[in-house]
């Protein structure tokens, strides 16, 4: 008959194996919540910023992401869902906020586009005083052809709005329009100087749609 202290040596390995178990059931949890507190963050992050992108094929928009801050065109695609397969010899740097990237039937880049003011606001975000043209300004609920002509030119001459509240300089526009306005118009600090071609074609890059976050 097996003494007490022979039963414990045999449960000991057993003990091991379950401890050993559980060990690794806990860093599997642990490293499944950490990916999944990632991907909350990122998704979270990209509905939240006034940048807006969107990307089309053949007049359908495959996408449409909001950014914090201008991004490249791999990561902006990235972004929106579409896996990118190959290299990318397009441009790399940083695009302006607010625009369409329009693919072509091979998937590639071949042009850039503003996204116009009636869109913004449609999206529920706000037109940019200091990259905005009359047209953009002209969608504003209240503004008129010659306040937005008043706009451009005060930004021309001055240089870029610090704030809207700067508008108030300008004549016919007082605290009363400045308030109608302020759920459509913002003085961006962010915007990046669009000096690039309109059409932008590059080789090399084929893009796959996958798991689009918003249409």
């Amino acid at each position: 008959m097996a003494t007490l202290d022979e039963n414990r040596r045999g449960l000991t390995p057993l003990y091991g194996i379950i401890i050993l178990g559980l060990a690794a059931i806990f860093l599997e949890f642990l490293a499944s919540w950490d990916a999944l507190s990632t991907r909350s963050l990122r998704e979270r992050e990209l509905g939240q910023g006034n940048c807006m992108y969107q990307a089309f094929q053949d007049e359908e928009c495959l996408g449409t992401i909001f950014l914090k801050q201008p991004d490249s065109i791999p990561l902006i695609l990235e972004s929106i869902g579409l896996t990118q397969r190959g290299r990318c010899e397009g441009p790399q740097d940083k695009i302006p906020c607010n625009r369409a990237i329009k693919l072509g039937g091979d998937l590639r880049v071949v042009s850039i586009e503003k996204i116009r003011g009636t869109q913004l606001i449609s999206a529920g975000r706000r037109i940019d005083v200091n990259l905005a043209d009359l047209e953009d300004l002209t969608a504003v609920p209240g503004m008129g052809p010659r306040l937005a002509e008043r706009i451009i030119g005060q930004r021309e001459e001055q240089g870029r709005f610090s704030g809207i509240e700067e508008l108030g300089k300008i004549h016919g526009i007082g605290k009363k329009k400045l308030a109608a306005w302020a759920p459509y118009i913002e003085a961006g600090t962010s915007g990046v100087a669009d000096n690039r071609p309109k059409n932008v074609q590059t080789s090399g890059s084929l893009l796959e749609p996958s798991g689009l976050i918003q249409k």
